[in-house]
């Protein structure tokens, strides 16, 4: 079931972005163009802070993605610049604590990841050097250097920091084998780990592809240029592929999937909270319906041109 919990106007979005994500308490929205970063209130709607830049956004065969990653307490947002760099904001008085240049031709995109605690922020570069930055000491310091066919990097629950070097997995830290993922990427793609590290959904060219870390099994497909979202235990994946309604759990416990539901109106981004609710976000240009998803009845119609109209719903799981 989903249950509709609030809907706000965001003005002056411009119609081309890259990537759209809600923070996991569900208060911040944000929004990536090709020129800038911005973060808006969605209780109120005003717009919170805007950084001018380019964004990491679409990139030919990978789509339009845009790299944007909470840390796990919500206290510091990381968004990716193109070709690598990266901007780490405060959310409580978004100020910029640290950001990392850019490089010139990067042709691969490992991105970052937080570790469990919140307190660092791994980096992937192109030419696979490893860069972590420490949250308290307001530094960058290199992990690793030059590592080979560098796709990924995450950092597992339990602490591990893991990187996909072609079709291997290594622990970061100790240089030790973890597995083998055959994950037929014969370039760079989008890399997308679970919480925690037992599963990597896959997407280069026009799919998509979640799988097993260990076993290499694939499980299921996430089709064409989704928006997906990680549940806080990594227990589910949900997703809803480019330009559509149907918002489709998928449950890596079971091998099954959990739910599948369509909306009247397109998702554009999905996050699940710590209380394991899973929050969807709707736009329309246009035209908004807003209905109850029990009876189908049509609550409240919506005319905004030329600005979109952001829509925020509640999934609860069963």
């Amino acid at each position: 079931m989903l249950a509709i919990i609030f809907g706000a106007l965001v003005w002056g979005i411009n119609a081309t972005y890259y990537g759209v994500s809600i923070s996991p308490n569900g208060e911040v929205l944000v929004v990536t163009t090709p020129n800038s970063v911005t973060m808006y209130s969605i209780k109120n709607a005003m717009m919170l802070h805007r950084e001018f830049g380019k964004p990491y956004g679409s990139q030919n065969y990978q789509g339009e993605f845009s790299y944007i990653a909470w840390s796990p307490d919500g206290s510091c947002l990381a968004v990716g610049k193109l070709y690598n760099g990266v901007w780490v904001w405060d959310t409580k008085n978004w100020k910029l604590l640290t950001e990392s240049a850019s490089e010139q031709t990067a042709r691969k995109e490992p991105s970052f990841a937080w570790s469990p605690d919140g307190k660092q922020l791994a980096l992937g570069k192109g030419n696979g050097d490893i860069w972590i930055w420490n949250k308290e000491e307001n530094v960058w310091k290199i992990k690793a250097n030059g590592l080979n066919n560098l796709h990924s990097i995450t950092w597992t629950t339990n602490g591990e920091l893991l990187a996909l070097q072609d079709w291997s997995i290594y622990n970061v830290e100790t240089g030790k084998y973890a597995s083998s993922l055959n994950h037929g990427i014969d370039g760079s793609g989008k890399v997308s780990w679970s919480p925690n590290g037992s599963h990597v959904y896959i997407f280069f060219d026009l799919g998509g592809s979640l799988m097993d870390a260990k076993t290499s099994q694939y499980e299921f497909s996430a089709g064409i240029f989704p928006r997906f979202a990680w549940s806080k235990s990594g227990q589910y994946f949900a997703s809803v592929e480019e330009d559509s309604n149907e918002i489709v759990v998928w449950d890596t416990i079971n091998n099954k999937v959990f739910r599948q539901e369509k909306q009247g109106i397109v998702i554009y981004a999905l996050t699940w909270t710590s209380n394991n609710e899973l929050l969807a976000l709707g736009i329309n240009d246009i035209r908004t319906m807003v209905w109850n998803t029990n009876t189908g009845e049509v609550i409240k119609t919506m005319f905004v041109p030329p600005n979109p109209l952001f829509y925020l719903y509640r999934y609860l799981p069963e």
